[in-house]
């Protein structure tokens, strides 16, 4: 397969992707491609299948040479993502979503992409969402953003390095702040 050929197989792998029903791609002239998170009615919370489809994406976009960035946003006006499905969750123990990785598969899937990755929040990203948001390069919030950790409320801890990755964002002297939760 010569050049053309393989370019031709990945724009054809990409625009696949464009038509799944929770995760939309649209690749822009300029290189940038838009994924957007498209399950409101569920406030884009992280199910399982919408984990699958999102990870696809990141991978396609990373085998297209015509993409030089992408920008991971919710809904237009919000939310960008509830967090984890918990409707999904309720029926298994945090040690079977231990077992399982629960988001590790998409943490992975976008620690391996070497293009920039910019998530662009509205409204709110809690829980997973905000974990999600922090895997990305850069973060851009509106200001009617709202973005927390308030599984730590019920006695849990984020389960794919959030804690982690916001001390090293943002300094852990910032991270003791107490946040008012949205």
């Amino acid at each position: 397969m010569d050049d053309q050929q393989k370019a031709a197989h990945r724009d054809r792998e990409t625009s696949s992707i464009a038509h799944t029903h929770l995760v939309l791609v649209d690749i822009q002239c300029d290189g940038t491609a838009v994924v957007t998170l498209n399950r409101p009615q569920k406030r884009n919370a992280l199910s399982a299948v919408l984990i699958a489809e999102l990870t696809t994406a990141f991978r396609a976009l990373e085998l297209n040479d015509s993409v030089r960035v992408i920008v991971l946003t919710g809904s237009p006006g919000g939310p960008f993502s509830a967090g984890a499905d918990l409707g999904e969750l309720k029926h298994i123990s945090t040690s079977e979503a231990y077992k399982i990785q629960y988001l590790k598969g998409l943490s992975d899937g976008i620690t391996q992409v070497r293009k920039p990755i910019i998530a662009s929040i509205e409204g709110f990203a809690l829980g997973g969402g905000f974990e999600l948001a922090l895997m990305c390069d850069v973060i851009f919030v509106a200001e009617n953003a709202r973005l927390g950790f308030p599984e730590l409320k019920v006695g849990t801890i984020p389960g794919v390095g959030g804690t982690q990755r916001l001390t090293r964002l943002v300094g852990k002297h910032l991270v003791r702040i107490p946040w008012k939760s949205p």
